[in-house]
């Protein structure tokens, strides 16, 4: 299963998280529009995971254990 990473700017801050999806890049970037256009005011990250499983496709965001310092 792929991983993506998803990235916007909120403010003066960048913000970013990792997800796991069992789908083409095509799909998702096509799910994303889809998603961003159903609720153009307060899309979230946790929220597009459950709207991509609800479409039947397997998503999971995913956090490290730790941040370590390299």
């Amino acid at each position: 299963m792929p991983y993506y990473g998803f990235y916007w700017c909120d403010g003066d801050d960048d913000e970013q998280f990792i997800a796991k999806i069992d789908a083409d890049a095509e799909t998702v970037k096509k799910l994303l529009d889809e998603y961003r256009r159903s609720d153009p005011d307060g899309y979230n990250n946790v929220d597009f995971i459950d709207f991509l499983q609800s479409h039947g496709i397997s998503a999971e965001i995913v956090e490290p254990e730790e941040w370590i310092y390299f």
